[in-house]
């Protein structure tokens, strides 16, 4: 009898391991599905303002994001201002108003290099938003494992006591 409830005993004291094991295992997959879908959230808002860049040349920031992001639409809203600006100054020339132009060609030169940099600018930011969605589209597959993950532990847990 004794040598049973020593047996019992050394069962139960494993049995309460292997609960605290898997209870630590399931924290920590709770866990991780909690990270995943903050990254989530994360990366589809990252999304959504890279994608809106295209239509607004600033926009504004959300409050995780960085100053680089404001000087970027400010350095973007700059080069746009100065190829209005060289356009009215081509403009003005041509109708004989306004300060004359020595060298016209220079200004649309000018103009040029700034829609360069834009175009460079917008194919940046395109590849950047693309990173991202690869990224997000990377997490939207690994969120249902996890949570798969997490259930099945629950069922091992619910049906082996």
């Amino acid at each position: 009898m004794k040598s049973e409830i020593s047996s019992l005993k050394k069962q139960l004291y494993h049995t309460k391991k292997d609960i605290r094991n898997e209870e630590k295992h399931i924290s920590s997959l709770v866990r991780q599905l909690v990270e995943s879908e903050e990254q989530v959230e994360k990366l589809r808002y990252r999304v959504k303002v890279i994608s809106s860049r295209r239509n607004t040349p600033v926009r504004e920031n959300s409050p995780d994001q960085y100053n680089s992001d404001t000087n970027s639409n400010m350095a973007m809203a700059d080069l746009i201002r100065n190829i209005n600006r060289g356009i009215d100054r081509i403009e003005n020339h041509i109708r004989g108003t306004g300060t004359p132009i020595q060298n016209p060609a220079n200004v649309i030169d000018g103009i040029r290099g700034s829609l360069n940099t834009v175009r460079a600018n917008l194919q940046n930011i395109t590849a950047e938003r693309d990173q991202y969605q690869n990224l997000l589209n990377e997490i939207n597959r690994e969120v249902p494992n996890h949570r798969n993950q997490l259930k099945n532990i629950k069922n091992q847990q619910t049906n082996k006591y």
